[in-house]
């Protein structure tokens, strides 16, 4: 699974020196990749073997159009609400991010961006829901886009109380175990190299972990997917 992880970092690197639509590509490949690691998790549930050649699954699926086409729509969704955002705050989220890319060290803190994150939140919400299952029920389900985009949306609406609390777990664990590691090796060892090192190397496998966690959301509702059904890896 770390393989994996760090092949699919490495493609998005590559896929962004793509000109023009290069930092739009990682978006609309999400659902793509997404399914690799759909299907890496259901081969561990089966004890399967696991390489960083799945992932280009998604790729030989008889379904990637469709994935691709779930792609543009969260990017759709993403400046729906990004632009909603932008009525809220006036523009200020828009410039705080254009200056976190830039580097720009002059940039002065604007209060009104915490409003621009809030409101940009709430507004991609009814996206987010849509896309969490949308990738697996166009392949495993094969499903139309806006039946996997209807039915995605209303299974995590029904289950909402799991998916706050597997949220807010997230956001605690990425938050807090790296700080607390990272923080025992600096009192242990007395290096702030390490302490940094230390903290890097948990949040990744974290990351990884997380990416581990979106199966069972999928399997707990919809179930384990038939045999017949998988691309062929």
């Amino acid at each position: 699974m770390s393989a994996l992880f760090f092949a699919y970092l490495f493609l998005n690197l590559v896929v962004c020196l793509v000109p023009l639509i290069g930092p739009m590509l990682p978006l609309i490949l999400v659902p793509v990749f997404a399914i690799s690691f759909m299907q890496a998790c259901h081969n561990i549930d089966g004890d399967q073997a696991v390489s960083p050649g799945l992932l280009w699954i998604g790729f030989r699926s008889p379904a990637l159009s469709k994935l691709l086409t779930l792609g543009l729509c969260n990017i759709a969704a993403l400046v729906l609400a990004e632009w909603i955002s932008s009525l809220a705050d006036g523009g200020a989220l828009r410039t705080y991010v254009r200056s976190m890319i830039e580097l720009d060290t002059k940039y002065e803190a604007n209060p009104d961006a915490l409003l621009g994150i809030i409101v940009f939140f709430l507004a991609y919400l009814p996206g987010m829901m849509a896309f969490w299952h949308s990738a697996p029920l166009v392949v495993w389900q094969r499903l139309s886009v806006p039946k996997a985009l209807f039915f995605s949306f209303f299974a995590v609406l029904r289950a909402w109380q799991a998916f706050i609390i597997y949220g807010i777990s997230w956001i605690a664990l990425r938050m807090l175990i790296p700080m607390l590691a990272g923080n025992l090796i600096h009192l242990v060892f007395g290096s702030l190299l390490m302490m940094a090192l230390t903290a890097v190397t948990v949040s990744m496998i974290l990351t990884i972990a997380m990416y581990c966690s979106f199966y069972p959301t999928y399997t707990d509702v919809f179930g384990k997917p038939d045999e017949e059904n998988q691309p062929a890896a």
